[in-house]
């Protein structure tokens, strides 16, 4: 009787032993798969930031000089302050400053903002692409070395004050140049294209 009762104890202690072992393995499978899991959400997210920041465009700022400033119409023009006020990157051109500081450049009157980077065509083949401003006051759009939207005068803003179209082909990327003035009292800054389904603001994953 003893050793049947030692044989069962035995038995008992190793069926406990095992079934500890197997809750450890779930609860180290459980804190590896948990591990796993947050690591594929880091990644994900880092993935979506860092796509954010690719979508974007440079721009730097300077003094301007009132009405119809100087700036660089490619070769027939300068800067009469050359000297940048400020850099920097946005995610796209679409700023109803009304009378506050235009971007970071600390002035909020007399100021030229030069945007630029890539545009990326959705689609495919070749299309025509229409362009459109609400700028106050004056905008200069640039797409491929080709002038778009020469508007380079005092004005308030209004949907649409600067429109302009170019063929390019869906899927390639080309270089936007865009400059804007603002004189005094509010300022804005607003772009948009339609490329087929309606006028819409440039958006930031077609820029970079």
């Amino acid at each position: 009787v003893h050793h049947h009762t030692a044989r069962s104890e035995q038995h008992h202690h190793t069926g406990s032993r095992t079934s500890e072992h197997s809750e450890q393995s779930q609860l180290r499978w459980q804190h590896n798969h948990n591990s796993d899991t947050t690591m594929r959400k880091i990644l994900l997210l880092m993935l979506l930031l860092c796509s954010d920041a690719w979508a974007t465009l440079s721009y730097k700022t300077y003094r301007g000089t009132g009405a119809y400033p100087s700036m660089p119409y490619y070769g027939t023009g300068q800067l009469y302050y050359p000297t940048v006020l400020s850099t920097g990157t946005v995610a796209n051109i679409n700023y109803n400053w009304g009378g506050g500081y235009v971007l970071d450049s600390g002035r909020h009157e007399q100021v030229i903002v030069n945007f630029y980077g890539y545009i990326t065509i959705p689609g495919s083949g070749s299309q025509t692409i229409y362009f459109y401003s609400a700028i106050d006051d004056g905008f200069y759009l640039r797409v491929n070395n080709s002038t778009v939207i020469n508007s380079w005068v005092e004005q308030g803003v209004s949907f649409y004050n600067g429109s302009g179209s170019i063929v390019l082909q869906g899927g390639q990327s080309y270089y936007i140049d865009a400059w804007m003035y603002e004189n005094g009292g509010g300022a804005a800054a607003m772009l948009y294209w339609n490329t087929g389904s309606g006028i819409t603001v440039v958006p930031s994953s077609a820029l970079t």
